[in-house]
């Protein structure tokens, strides 16, 4: 049976940090693995959602003196905005998962860490 997860682009940039709280966790091995791997395929997802939001901000943007940082005019910012709103709304598809949140057992979980990492969490338990 093949597993996958499909979501946004915006669901796993409000997923990565919950999933790297996460993985970081005591949990039992097979289910720290699970989270480890799904953390690698969200990283590599979102390093070319990364790309492509620097290259737009260099593209409308201005140099400040600061290094990588850029000022954006009103008009251009509000064209970044929605690209970067347009981008964040397309579909992805994860070759793994979803992780199963009823064999973590007792670990304990923030739940606005539950919610963050929504798309990629299952309950099999009834």
């Amino acid at each position: 049976m093949s597993r996958e997860i499909v979501t946004t682009i915006g669901d796993l940039v409000a997923a990565e940090q919950a999933l790297a709280r996460v993985s970081a966790l005591q949990l039992p091995v097979k289910q720290a693995y699970g989270a480890a791997k799904l953390l690698r395929l969200v990283k590599q997802e979102l390093a070319t959602f990364n790309e492509v939001r620097d290259k737009k901000l260099r593209e409308l943007g201005t140099p400040t003196d600061h290094p990588d940082t850029f000022n954006l005019t009103p008009d251009a910012q509000v064209q970044f905005r929605t690209q970067l709103e347009k981008l964040a709304a397309e579909t992805v598809t994860l070759p793994y998962g979803p992780l199963d949140i009823s064999t973590w057992g007792d670990v304990k979980v923030a739940p606005a860490d539950l919610v963050a990492l929504g798309p990629l969490l299952a309950d099999t338990e009834p």
